[in-house]
């Protein structure tokens, strides 16, 4: 089953500084790939500085999701790209210190991986396709403090559930409500395309 959640992503993307933009990336997994020989393999990443730029590289990230049998990934927490060179530079500097000189050609990247950025969102990853249990999870979330806000902002499919991109909420309050093993990534992409 495809996945394409371009127009629910490009809905959320908002640049207010020529300095913003969005960490995209293409990758290969073993579940999807298993002669592949680790869990993930990155193709290629992407640094989208407008809505224009989102839409143009939109036919080619399809293009290289189907030709590896691999999956878009989007980061929703803005970027700043002055943020990100300065923290680059820090971690490529110590990276030749301690002497892992192989290790600098990925500093940007990590750079934009652990910075997390403007805006913060966070991902509630359910991994069902149950949707009365989706339906209690959303529940539970949007009762978690703080209540003057709506805390879920966007409901992106994935291949086997749901990603519900939220504001930041009372994860101890989340988890005292349910017995569930949900994961909440704080710094983490969610599901852009797969072929599947």
């Amino acid at each position: 089953m495809m996945v394409n959640n371009f127009e629910k992503i490009k809905s959320l993307l908002n640049f207010t500084s020529e300095n913003d933009f969005y960490f995209l990336q293409v990758i290969q997994r073993r579940k999807d790939n298993p002669n592949i020989n680790r869990s993930e393999r990155l193709i290629r990443s992407f640094y989208i500085y407008s809505i224009e730029q989102f839409e143009r590289s939109m036919p080619f990230i399809i293009e290289l999701c189907n030709a590896f049998n691999a999956r878009a990934y989007i980061s929703l927490n803005k970027k700043d790209c002055h943020k990100v060179a300065t923290t680059t530079m820090v971690n490529v500097a110590e990276l030749i210190n301690n002497g892992n000189y192989h290790a600098v050609k990925n500093a940007y990247d990590s750079a934009c991986g652990t910075y997390k950025g403007e805006n913060l969102t966070w991902v509630v990853d359910i991994d069902t396709k149950d949707v009365s249990f989706a339906d209690e999870m959303r529940k539970l979330i949007e009762n978690c403090e703080p209540k003057d806000r709506q805390t879920i902002v966007a409901e992106i499919p994935t291949k086997n559930g749901i990603h519900f991109i939220t504001r930041p909420f009372n994860r101890a309050q989340f988890s005292k409500a349910t017995t569930e093993d949900i994961t909440i990534h704080t710094n983490s992409p969610t599901l852009l395309y797969i072929k599947a």
